[in-house]
């Protein structure tokens, strides 16, 4: 899965980069028992995982993506 995101600025106020909200991974009710899937973003929004999908196990994952830029202040902490 591929998410997009634009910024209109110039330099480092235009520059987006993406980040997996971290409390978001981990799908509730997932069976300890089974390895859970590791979930990434990367610098493209490339979504990717290393996980083999079970769908009579888990039928559905629930991510947030954060988009953010590399000005200062920097959009992802408000400072």
């Amino acid at each position: 899965m591929m998410v997009r995101a634009t910024d209109r600025d110039e330099g480092n106020n235009g520059t987006v980069k993406f980040r997996l909200k971290e409390d978001t991974t981990e799908p509730q009710g997932f069976p300890s028992e089974l390895f859970y899937p590791y979930f990434a973003v990367d610098s493209s929004g490339a979504i990717r995982t290393t996980a083999i999908f079970d769908r009579e196990r888990v039928d559905q994952y629930s991510l947030q993506v954060i988009a953010y830029d590399l000005g200062i202040p920097d959009s992802e902490s408000g400072n």
